[in-house]
């Protein structure tokens, strides 16, 4: 999202919870009901609600329930979190034709914004950068394994993946 036009800024975190402060470790025990989130300043004058909430339908499985795959776990559930009640409506209004696109298949939840809190990434900083690297090998592999359109995607768009700079490796 950082990327598209009339977004300001992004901010990895988690939503909808028990609490309104969590941890990486406490949330990937499924007990907090926090989903993991990408919080968006936008100018509304650039880029509609509407629009963010096109890409987002775009940039994921929506018909998966708890999980993107290949990460399984409430947290990774499909959510929309809104602020204001036109923001609902249009949620709303996006989901219901998303859903016959995608032949009432959807699992995406809307809930209003609730315990948020940013994501505190230091503890990926501590991983050999072995370790991160034989996790992608892995989900790499297992993806080539049993899930062809993941293949496709990967050969498609395998520079820009090579070129991404991560800040923890």
């Amino acid at each position: 999202f950082s990327k598209i036009d009339g977004v300001i800024r992004t901010e990895v975190g988690y939503c909808g919870g028990n609490s309104s402060s969590t941890t990486y470790k406490e949330v990937c025990t499924g007990k907090t009901n926090h989903a993991e989130v990408v919080k968006l300043e936008f100018d509304d004058k650039v880029i509609s609600f509407k629009k963010i909430l096109d890409l987002f339908f775009k940039m994921h499985d929506p018909t998966q329930k708890d999980m993107q795959f290949p990460d399984v776990g409430t947290q990774y559930r499909s959510e929309i979190f809104y602020e204001t009640d036109e923001q609902k409506k249009e949620a709303e209004e996006v989901l219901n034709e998303k859903n016959k696109e995608f032949n009432g298949k959807i699992q995406t939840n809307i809930s209003k914004v609730k315990n948020y809190c940013k994501k505190n990434t230091d503890f990926l900083k501590t991983l050999p950068k072995r370790e991160i690297v034989c996790g992608y090998a892995e989900i790499l592999k297992h993806s080539l394994i049993s899930n062809k359109n993941f293949f496709k995607y990967l050969n498609k768009n395998i520079n820009k993946i090579l070129n991404l700079k991560s800040p923890f490796i």
